[in-house]
């Protein structure tokens, strides 16, 4: 893992300033507005309403800060619907300070990706297309630990990770 030097300015930004910056890099255009923007816990969640659907797409994100000053973002893009609100394990990214995609760098991104490859444990669930295999990312408003199930749409859900943040070194660990 490589540590990027950040100046004053880049260690004093809030998560209204990585929203702001990252909106072309996510897609989130003028129709989206700030559900919940809670700038001392680092987090934001916005959304936008599909057109001639009765869903929304959505986003949610948040900021943590290592002691030394580093900076992650994690984002997870999704939609919301009836069917309760589920995205692609790909709609789940970590940005560093300069806006760069580091997902692979600072999470073994390789046990995600096989753990949501793994056959959900319920009976039933083998008897659907693996095209409504999804992820739900639960990224905290409090607190440091990311929780992400996998499930069929609308039908069955289980964990399949939990990451946790060390302050100290500034990466997540799965759990």
């Amino acid at each position: 893992m490589s540590f990027t030097y950040q100046s004053d300015s880049q260690s004093s930004k809030n998560i209204l300033n990585y929203y702001q910056a990252l909106k072309g890099k996510l897609g989130i255009h003028s129709k989206f507005k700030i559900d919940t923007q809670d700038i001392v816990n680092g987090y934001l969640s916005a959304s936008a309403p599909v057109p001639g659907l009765p869903a929304n797409k959505s986003v949610t994100m948040a900021l943590w800060r290592s002691r030394s000053g580093k900076d992650l973002v994690g984002v997870f893009s999704f939609s919301c619907s009836g069917m309760g609100c589920w995205g692609e394990l790909k709609g789940f990214k970590i940005f560093n300070a300069n806006l760069e995609e580091v997902q692979k760098q600072e999470i073994d991104w390789q046990v995600l990706e096989t753990r949501f490859k793994a056959p959900i444990k319920s009976k039933n669930a083998g008897d659907f297309p693996k095209e409504l295999l999804k992820v739900r990312v639960d990224i905290p408003q409090k607190g440091t630990t990311i929780k992400i199930h996998k499930g069929v749409v609308g039908m069955q859900s289980e964990l399949m990770a939990t990451l946790v943040y060390d302050y100290n070194k500034g990466t997540f660990s799965i759990q």
